[in-house]
């Protein structure tokens, strides 16, 4: 519980990039994120999660790994 209350705490001041390409796994997990963080971007692809970066600011970055266009550690390694 107490891992809980110091995630609400900190979350709202954090800014999250979430790379993702299944759709209906996007939704649900931005709809469950939304409990926690104020803000959250987020890109169809590495591609498009990497330029996302190089323009904004993240605290936290979370990617699937297997994606169109550039894979998730392929953007993590360039991030």
């Amino acid at each position: 519980m107490k891992a809980i209350e110091e995630l609400q705490k900190y979350a709202p001041s954090c800014s999250i990039l979430y790379v993702e390409d299944d759709v209906m796994l996007l939704e649900a997990t931005c709809s469950f994120l939304e409990n926690f963080f104020e803000a959250i971007d987020i890109a169809k692809n590495g591609k498009e999660g990497l330029a996302l970066f190089e323009i904004g600011k993240y605290e936290i970055v979370i990617s699937d790994i297997n994606m169109p266009l550039m894979n998730g550690i392929e953007m993590c390694h360039h991030i």
